[in-house]
């Protein structure tokens, strides 16, 4: 077999690795680095980047110019989306106005960042387009110090694995938010482009989103057990949430917000994420 054909089986061979990875992963969760993952396969960095590029053709993966590899769908099925895609219309809608707030409370702003973070770049790169002047996003989140009710290991509920995971999800998601308004604001430096983030000892059974303090959107999370890598990419059976496929649904809004504040004024507390 010669070097050409060598490399073709390596390539393979991570191809099918991680498509059997991306099986136990969600939306969203980033792959680990090109070169993590090159010393993890033992093979190039150039073998590792040829399966990426396959699996960004196959609709898998998006990532590009340096940015990492983030997971889209699993096994080549489509997932269904009915959370962000009503979220999308929402704020495809509020995004012409020159104001935007969103209150959020659940467990990641995974839904929220896949969302809003491509509109707004694609607004920056639009010739012509007007982002918003004001953007204020407040995120309700889990305290990542408290022991939740989820995710944990099936038959090992103590084990700190499935929520150090959870913490690394959801400062991925933020900082993506965080870093598409610091970005807004360099470009509109008049313009007030903030993430307020705070934390609660609560378990969220539920999503909720209220959009320019008009209307609210809540979504029920579904607990279901589901195999995960959690260390050197093995996979172990964890019990969790699954929430981008949870459909929305309206609930008025004036409970909402009355919600909201007394948690975001009550027991939650300020949360800075570590970089």
């Amino acid at each position: 077999m010669n070097a050409e054909s060598d490399a073709e089986t390596a390539t393979e061979r991570v191809v099918a690795t991680l498509r059997n990875r991306i099986r136990a992963m969600r939306p969203g969760e980033r792959l680990p680095s090109r070169g993590a993952m090159a010393r993890e396969y033992d093979v190039a960095p150039s073998t590792v980047q040829k399966a990426l590029r396959e699996l960004l053709g196959e609709g898998l993966i998006t990532g590009g110019r340096g940015a990492p590899p983030v997971v889209v769908g699993a096994g080549g099925e489509s997932q269904p989306a009915q959370a962000i895609d009503v979220l999308d219309d929402i704020l495809d809608r509020v995004l012409t106005e020159s104001r935007v707030t969103v209150d959020y409370f659940g467990f990641t702003a995974e839904t929220l960042a896949l969302s809003l973070a491509p509109k707004l770049d694609r607004l920056r790169a639009l010739a012509g387009a007007s982002p918003p002047r004001e953007i204020r996003l407040r995120l309700l989140l889990p305290d990542p110090t408290a022991k939740l009710a989820v995710p944990y290991v099936v038959g090992d509920p103590d084990d700190p694995a499935p929520r150090l995971r959870q913490a690394e999800i959801t400062r991925h998601q933020v900082r993506s938010l965080q870093s598409t308004l610091e970005t807004l604001g360099i470009d509109e430096p008049e313009g007030v482009f903030t993430v307020d983030i705070k934390v609660v000892p609560l378990t969220p059974v539920m999503k909720l989103y209220i959009v320019n303090g008009r209307l609210a959107l809540q979504g029920l999370y579904e607990f279901l057990d589901r195999d995960v890598p959690l260390r050197d990419g093995e996979l172990t059976k964890i019990q969790d949430v699954f929430g981008l496929e949870a459909p929305l649904f309206e609930i008025p809004v004036v409970t909402a917000r009355a919600w909201f504040e007394s948690v975001w004024s009550g027991r939650a507390r300020p949360y800075t994420l570590s970089r």
